[in-house]
């Protein structure tokens, strides 16, 4: 028992698996998985190989520094003369920075929603919250600077809150869920219409083959105004020719008709559940009061 005690306080097994975690949390951030589009969200692969890899190696480690932790406080309390608790409180502090994380990988849910100005999603509460407006921020070179969701959150008839600007750095708390800014759509959507009335939509990029040629929407003349102009489409054929036109909403196009060109703005609004936050808020306040403790002891010591 005493080998064991031993082998799991060592300080060369610490060092080992401090390195270890970290190389496999950079790898673990650069490989996520996840949708990169306004639609979807990242989530760490709760797997037997996310298990393996990094869950048994973080429990090995929750068991050395919790195995460090015991013994030091035992020889303190035994120790003769001034007793010194600041590394107690920071490695009680560690430990539950360490069960936290755990914790938010098993519990942790995220989820996200797009939505266009006047929607609203329904909350686990009952409560809705509503995307009142989309604004978008720019420099004064015209580089994208922030965009801003103005959201609404009601429920049962009655505005919670109102009007709050919902930005990357400034997250809405409500009913144990975090919203923050995730996302955003702005782009020019053509439609085309066939003989049958069916409506195909095309969004800035997209291509359609039609008869013998491929069509490709390339965007609109004004895409920064309110109103887009001509639409510019360009197509090829298989013998190699390419050819650029641009249409009005109501012309025909090769055998269709376009039915309109009209904008979708819309903002995805990310949504975050982690019952585990209290308990890091907590280990984070007991590492800095271990560590200011450590610190003034260590002060008192040399003077």
């Amino acid at each position: 028992m005493r080998k064991l005690i031993e082998a799991l306080s060592s300080l060369k097994l610490a060092a080992g698996l401090i390195v270890y975690l970290a190389i496999a949390g950079i790898v673990a951030t650069l490989l996520r998985p996840g949708s990169a589009g306004p639609a979807g969200a990242g989530l760490p692969g709760r797997s037997a190989a996310a298990a393996l890899l990094v869950i048994l190696p973080l429990l090995l480690f929750l068991a050395n520094l919790s195995t460090c932790a015991a013994r030091r406080f035992l020889r303190q309390l035994r120790a003769k003369g001034r007793k010194r608790f600041g590394p107690d409180v920071l490695h009680l502090g560690l430990v539950l920075l360490v069960v936290g994380g755990l914790w938010s990988w098993v519990a942790r849910v995220e989820r996200v929603a797009t939505l266009e100005p006047g929607e609203g999603a329904t909350l686990p509460d009952g409560s809705t919250l509503v995307v009142r407006d989309l604004r978008f921020e720019a420099y004064d070179d015209g580089r994208p600077r922030e965009w801003v969701s103005v959201v609404d959150l009601t429920k049962d008839g009655a505005t919670l809150v109102e009007a709050y600007e919902l930005r990357v750095n400034a997250p809405l708390r409500h009913a144990g869920l975090t919203f923050f800014q995730a996302s955003f759509i702005d782009e020019w959507i053509l439609t085309l219409r066939d003989a049958a009335g069916a409506e195909l939509r095309l969004g800035t990029g997209d291509g359609l083959e039609f008869g013998t040629s491929n069509w490709t929407f390339l965007g609109v003349e004004n895409p920064a105004g309110p109103e887009p102009g001509r639409a510019a489409v360009r197509a090829s054929d298989p013998e190699g020719g390419v050819m650029t036109r641009f249409v009005r909403a109501g012309e025909p196009l090769d055998g269709l008709e376009v039915a309109g060109i009209s904008r979708i703005r819309a903002t995805g609004i990310g949504a975050v559940s982690d019952p585990a936050y209290p308990l890091a808020f907590a280990a984070l306040a007991l590492v800095a009061i271990g560590t200011a403790w450590t610190f003034l002891g260590k002060l008192k010591e040399a003077a």
